[in-house]
């Protein structure tokens, strides 16, 4: 696995790598580590290295990855209100693993 920004990928994945190549091909541009703060219909102005820019396009996909997120986690323990941590909030997984860990949680109670 290789991170690129926060996204992930198979590094050795043929897939992938015809699928960049493809994207290319149509003059799609792929921009990460960006903080996107208005779209337009004639483009989007995102917030990258700490300054701000609009970038002209007819299309936009936004494709965004999760991260472990434990405030909600952190503010219940702060409450002494009990709370078990399962799927994206521990780690970004799919849903099979979360629905496990829910399962094994509720299991335990």
């Amino acid at each position: 696995m290789r991170d690129i920004g926060r996204c992930r990928y198979e590094e050795n994945s043929p897939q992938r790598e015809m699928l960049l190549m493809r994207l290319a091909d149509l003059g799609v541009r792929l921009i990460t580590r960006v903080r996107f703060n208005q779209i337009t219909k004639k483009g989007i102005l995102i917030t990258q290295d700490g300054g701000s820019e609009f970038q002209d396009a007819d299309s936009i996909v936004l494709a965004v990855t999760t991260a472990p997120n434990q405030d909600l986690m952190q503010a219940l323990e702060r409450e002494g209100i009990s709370a078990h941590a399962v799927g994206d909030c521990m780690e970004p997984r799919g849903v099979k693993e979360a629905i496990d860990e829910g399962l094994r949680v509720a299991l335990a109670l």
